[in-house]
């Protein structure tokens, strides 16, 4: 699966912003994804109140729910190649860097608001197939 629509707005990023900063989380893995394919999507739908994944994306539009993880390193690589280019680099604008969940809530988060009163963060220790794009 290739992602279009990313590349598109890392060009219109790169064209209408030339020195913004960017943001971007999202899962790079999911559960139950359309065997047999490079980042591929989930497919589900719900049937009498249960979630029913699918093997294929080719149903019936409307009907289910579709997900796509995002690869990072791809997403990286395209950011590079579309948002800085060598102007960019010289004007201070350095390539983006992709870190885990845990990575980045460790380096911007205040941890001591996110902890329960057992111990436990979910920040760190949930979305573990959670991952940023920064730049």
């Amino acid at each position: 699966f290739i992602p279009t629509h990313a590349f598109r707005f890392l060009q219109v990023l790169g064209k209408f912003f030339p020195r913004h900063r960017a943001v971007m989380g999202d899962f790079y893995m999911l559960p139950d994804t359309v065997p047999g394919a490079v980042d591929a999507p989930v497919v589900q739908t719900r049937l009498k109140g249960t979630m029913v994944p699918c093997d294929t994306y080719m149903v019936r539009p409307g009907w289910f729910d579709i997900f796509f993880p995002t690869n990072f390193e791809l997403l990286q690589s395209m950011y590079n190649a579309t948002c800085r280019a060598p102007a960019s680099t010289a004007a201070g604008l350095g390539g983006a860097r992709v870190c885990t969940q845990a990575e980045f809530v460790k380096q911007y988060g205040d941890l001591s608001k996110t902890a329960t009163r057992s111990g436990e963060n979910p920040m760190l220790e949930f979305y573990g197939n959670n991952k940023f794009l920064l730049s």
